[in-house]
């Protein structure tokens, strides 16, 4: 989340020409953090080369294998940690979307419908296996890594394309969960609903204020819902909602209760269930683990300080 109290933000990249692009190998040879946690401004592509290792995402840890693609958004906290003995190798792409020329959000046209749709367990960032196109995409980000490395004549306008082509084979994976007799039309019709959702999670969303905004009738928008996804209209908006809790739950200075308001929800009640059928726990459990994992690391963060020795006056 990007204002946590104990992640730092990463400025490695501007928006400037020949600044908003970078690629690289992060290795370490043993088990063990790679990446403190930390945010940035800009997206960020992992591959993992060999080996394993833990990818946390606003709080919310993932294990990556070999072959393993995971894609953070601007504004996540995240870190990695290493859990190979023999050592981790994962490429990294990190690019500023306004630099590439990109008209919106370049990496899915929803930020949560693939997940919703595949029926995942609520986890943020995209991890991206398996998925459509995997060996094509595994390729595309070998050869960024190549071309960016030799710095040939041209490689940045050829990682560049490289880069386009990733997220090309990216938006398409997210749609790939519909069924394949759904049209365009029908599909850009959800979508306009779900963008919406995502962008108003933080109100209290009805099917027909929804409906009454896109144009359409309550009707006809729940119909429509459910056709292109076999799901229904309030499955998504609590899905959406849950997906934002998990990352406000990361603020200390937040109680559950300040949460669900926060989230549109009337009370505490119709939140807690909402949480605890999407994510398989209360609330109030995540929160304790969060304010446990914050203590810990204060008091780590104190105990170094008095172990570092004193400068000696000269």
């Amino acid at each position: 989340m990007k204002n946590s109290t104990h992640a730092y933000k990463e400025e490695t990249l501007s928006i400037e020409p020949g600044n908003s692009l970078k690629v690289f190998i992060n290795y370490l040879q043993k088990t063990g953090p790679m990446v403190e946690p930390h945010w940035h401004d800009f997206y960020e592509i992992l591959y993992i080369v060999d080996g394993r290792c833990a990818q946390a995402i606003n709080g919310v840890s993932q294990d990556m294998g070999n072959g393993d693609i995971v894609v953070i958004e601007p504004g996540d906290t995240h870190a990695t940690y290493s859990l190979s003995e023999s050592g981790c190798m994962i490429i990294v792409i990190q690019f500023f979307a306004a630099a590439l020329n990109f008209d919106s959000t370049p990496v899915k046209p929803s930020k949560y419908l693939s997940a919703f749709l595949n029926g995942a367990d609520l986890k943020s960032g995209y991890l991206l296996v398996p998925y459509p196109h995997e060996q094509e995409m595994k390729r595309l980000t070998s050869k960024i890594n190549e071309e960016f490395t030799l710095a040939d004549t041209g490689y940045q306008l050829v990682v560049k394309g490289l880069i386009f082509q990733f997220l090309g084979y990216l938006n398409r994976s997210g749609q790939s969960t519909l069924t394949d007799q759904q049209n365009d039309t029908l599909f850009d019709k959800v979508m306009s609903a779900c963008t919406y959702i995502e962008q108003n999670y933080q109100h209290r969303l009805t099917l027909a204020g929804t409906a009454a905004h896109l144009g359409y009738s309550p009707e006809h928008l729940s119909r429509l819902f459910k056709r292109v996804t076999g799901k229904t209209f309030k499955s998504y908006v609590d899905f959406v909602k849950i997906a934002e809790a998990r990352r406000l739950l990361q603020n200390e200075n937040l109680t559950i209760g300040e949460i669900a308001d926060l989230l549109g929800y009337d009370n505490i009640g119709s939140f807690s269930r909402a949480f605890s059928r999407i994510c398989h726990v209360p609330p109030s459990r995540l929160h304790h683990f969060q304010q446990q994992r914050i203590g810990r690391q204060a008091a780590a963060v104190a105990y170094g300080s008095m172990q570092t020795p004193s400068a000696n006056p000269s």
